[in-house]
């Protein structure tokens, strides 16, 4: 357990506890999510990913203009790189569900061909979180993870 003491601490360990869909994530919300935990944790967030805790999906340089566009165009958000990097693969790979415990910015964002993601929250109350869980598991589903575990069980 990483920090018992955040707010969403249980509903995240949780929902962790029964996924079995897939996780995918990029290298900004990585190093996002690091930023946000104290160096020890780090370490032990960085070996629970390595172990297969996600899949890292490589941004590639062509990327970038499509990311610098949607910043541009969500300035006033603002964007961060993290949540553009994740739309850039929900728009390469079609996955639009994208979990996360903020879902603020994200329900305003849109590919460019004018398709919403789909985020879900993992925090708020356990019974949401314990469904959401069961519904990946049933359905085996993939989701795209933004900063879901910054700070949480691993």
């Amino acid at each position: 357990m990483l920090d018992r003491s955040d707010k969403n601490h249980r509903q995240i360990k949780r929902f962790l506890e029964e996924f079995r869909g897939r996780m995918l994530t990029t290298w900004p919300v990585l190093a996002e999510a690091c930023h946000f935990l104290p160096e020890r944790t780090q370490i032990r967030f960085l070996r629970w990913a390595a172990a297969g805790g996600w899949e890292m999906v490589e941004l590639r340089e062509t990327a970038l203009a499509e990311i610098a566009d949607w910043k541009e165009k969500y300035r006033d958000l603002p964007m961060d790189l993290a949540d553009a990097s994740l739309l850039w693969v929900a728009e390469q790979t079609g996955i639009m569900d994208i979990l996360m415990i903020d879902l603020r910015d994200f329900s305003a964002y849109r590919l460019r061909t004018g398709k919403g993601a789909r985020p879900h929250s993992v925090a708020g109350s356990i019974n949401h979180a314990t469904r959401l869980g069961r519904a990946v598991q049933n359905s085996g589903d993939t989701f795209l993870l933004c900063q879901v575990l910054s700070g949480h069980d691993l």
